[in-house]
């Protein structure tokens, strides 16, 4: 019999690097100059992608140097393969769940083994790691003011992926065949005439839908912008959906956080979401105390009394229905 050796039986996981749980615990200390950014950056993330979720390193030894297929499932009756793999006796697998149980086996020709499960701490927020691009997050596993959560795998968010970066073929086969992704939607202007396909595959859908930051993002000038990409995002056939800009941080960062306000999320987890943008493997440096992106908030607050009012009202003047509005919350959010 094929014998498991990691993850053991019944473990809890991590998914969060110790760099991003050491941002997510003093980010504001960093970014207000109580700790030095600077030294946190040089140690850590000039040299690698800090946004990277921590891998899953699966192990185990067979009789015979054989290829094995590892299978990952949701189920315990692997009715619901999450990824599947060949390899001779080890793997590493990214982009697991937040706060799920998983089941694993290992089989080949001759021998196959027992089923061992593992659960994922219920941490947010999901990193992601698509190969070939950085800063990606799922928008997923935040929690209501009401106490509903976001789905997971329904919404991500990003860096561009091609361009200035390259999606490799791993990083599309992640996106495409283990994710799903039906549609990729473009948020830069400047890519128009230049990108006519989304690099996950020729039969993504990809919707190029220009978009401005900040104190422009809430003027009229973006609001035919934001009509159309609410049309996208208010057919559930469309899902799951990678949106993004060039470096995941600015436009993709306003439409996160208006989706995540619009479904109820509290603005202290609103503004560390913007935050962790930090992590990036492209030198990003996103502070909630930024002019142009305080000016936005400030500007917003004036639409009601917490962020889901605020942000409602806020598209219903855009032109966006409340009908509409509802329909997002209804396929974003959990059944209670």
């Amino acid at each position: 019999m094929i014998e498991l050796k990691n993850p053991v039986n019944g473990a809890c996981i991590s998914l969060q690097t110790s760099v991003q749980k050491e941002f997510i615990r003093d980010g504001r200390k960093y970014l207000t100059g109580e700790l030095d950014l600077q030294s946190f950056r040089w140690q850590y993330h000039d040299h690698f992608d800090a946004s990277k979720p921590s891998r899953v390193s699966f192990r185990w030894e067979a009789k015979d140097a054989l290829s094995s297929t590892l299978e990952i499932s949701k189920t315990a009756d692997f009715s619901d393969i999450f990824l599947s793999a060949i390899a001779r006796n080890r793997y590493d697998g990214y982009n697991f769940e937040i706060g799920r149980t998983y089941y694993w086996r290992v089989r080949n020709p001759r021998e196959e083994s027992e089923i061992f499960s593992f659960t994922t701490e219920d941490a947010v927020p999901r990193f992601m790691y698509f190969d070939g691009t950085t800063n990606a997050r799922d928008l997923g596993g935040y929690v209501t003011g009401d106490g509903k959560r976001i789905k997971q795998g329904l919404i991500y968010r990003g860096a561009e992926l091609d361009m200035h970066q390259a999606l490799t073929e791993a990083g599309k086969t992640t996106m495409h065949d283990t994710l799903g992704i039906k549609t990729d939607l473009d948020l830069r202007g400047e890519a128009v005439g230049f990108c006519n396909e989304s690099p996950i595959g020729k039969d993504v859908k990809l919707c190029q839908i220009p978009l401005c930051a900040y104190k422009e993002y809430i003027q009229e000038q973006n609001f035919e912008a934001l009509k159309k990409i609410f049309n996208v995002l208010s057919d559930e056939k469309n899902y799951p959906v990678f949106f993004h800009c060039w470096g995941g941080a600015d436009r993709t960062g306003c439409l996160a956080f208006t989706l995540e306000a619009v479904c109820g999320v509290d603005e202290e987890t609103l503004m560390k979401d913007f935050e962790l943008t930090c992590l990036s493997g492209l030198g990003n440096v996103k502070n909630r105390d930024e002019e142009e992106f305080s000016s936005m908030v400030e500007t917003l607050r004036g639409y009601g009394e917490n962020w889901k009012e605020r942000m409602t009202k806020f598209l219903v003047e855009a032109g966006i229905s409340l009908e509409k509005i509802e329909t997002i919350r209804q396929i974003m959010l959990e059944k209670a």
